[in-house]
């Protein structure tokens, strides 16, 4: 079994400083905290939690971060293991696919809708705002930032989901963006990839501009598809990390 990880490390990979803002919910921010380390592999798989220190890190009591924690077992993030303790859930391929399969309905259905209309009257400027995004992603590439490339990344998609005028399509993109996320992470150790992000959402971007529906569609399938190369390297690099490691 698994160490737990001391309440000074954790306060380190959380990166949360320890400070709540009391003006806010508790198991809301530790939520936020949690979530943003897991998906960017600071707590990497079969990584076991513990409420106690994960409280004291953070200076709150267990309640907030018993609700954070069952936030994010539902979202299958973290995995509650019955009188063995919580841990980091592990990579599963079959969850990481599903969530890709989502993914293409909602966003094939947001680039298509905003290359056949543009974007909705109160979200003007969004490609303005996603070119901008795409050169900050040029420049956080080149100094191979991988996490905020990663965010810069996330920011694309949810910037467009938003742009439909449907609030909830934007909320349901980042909630199966999870899974995918953590792969990504780990396939920017490669410069091409970067460079192949950056080069797919210019051209989902094109198309858009462009009014063609069929154009984004096809674009956008294309850069989801790269869950499959993704899946490969970081199982080849981390097998551990797979809920079917050998």
């Amino acid at each position: 079994m698994s160490d737990v990880i001391p309440e000074t490390e954790l306060r380190t990979l959380l990166e949360a400083g320890g400070t709540l803002d009391f003006s806010r919910s508790a198991a809301s921010q530790i939520y936020e905290w949690l979530y943003a380390a897991l998906v960017r592999m600071r707590l990497t798989p079969g990584m076991r939690l513990s409420e106690v220190e994960t409280a004291r890190a953070l200076d709150a009591s267990r309640t907030p971060v018993r609700e954070a924690f069952i936030r994010l077992a539902e979202a299958g993030l973290i995995e509650v293991r019955p009188h063995r303790g919580t841990f980091v859930a592990k990579l599963d391929r079959k969850r990481i696919l599903e969530a890709r399969f989502i993914r293409e309905a909602l966003e094939v259905a947001v680039a298509t809708r905003l290359a056949e209309t543009g974007p909705a009257p109160e979200e003007e400027g969004v490609t303005a705002r996603c070119r901008d995004l795409i050169e900050h992603m040029r420049t956080l590439a080149q100094a191979r930032d991988q996490l905020a490339f990663n965010e810069a990344d996330d920011r694309f998609h949810q910037i467009l989901a938003a742009a439909t005028g449907y609030g909830r399509i934007a909320t349901l993109v980042r909630a199966e963006e999870a899974h995918g996320v953590r792969i990504r992470v780990l396939s920017l150790a490669k410069d091409e990839t970067y460079a192949r992000i950056v080069r797919e959402h210019t051209a989902i971007l094109d198309a858009i501009e462009a009014h063609d529906p069929a154009g984004a569609a096809a674009a956008v399938r294309a850069h989801l598809n790269n869950i499959h190369g993704f899946i490969a390297e970081a199982a080849a690099a981390h097998p551990d990390y797979f809920t079917d490691a050998p």
